[in-house]
């Protein structure tokens, strides 16, 4: 049960981080695996009922477009 409740977590925040970078039209641009990966798995904890992950994906989406992380 644990697993389908991460992969419906991290599909939740993905999808509304898609649909932020859509209605900002947003310049997508690539950011390094050592920012997603860790990203991904301690998104993935949080209760799919928890207003966190809005929170989530508004950070995954500037993550996407470097408004928040430079390398």
């Amino acid at each position: 049960m644990l697993r389908i409740q991460q992969d419906e977590v991290i599909t939740h925040i993905v999808e509304k981080a898609i649909q932020i970078l859509v209605e900002e039209k947003a310049a997508v641009a690539t950011f390094p695996t050592k920012f997603l990966v860790p990203f991904l798995e301690k998104a993935s904890l949080e209760d799919s009922q928890s207003d966190l992950l809005e929170t989530w994906a508004t950070l995954l989406a500037s993550a996407a477009t470097n408004s928040i992380i430079t390398w």
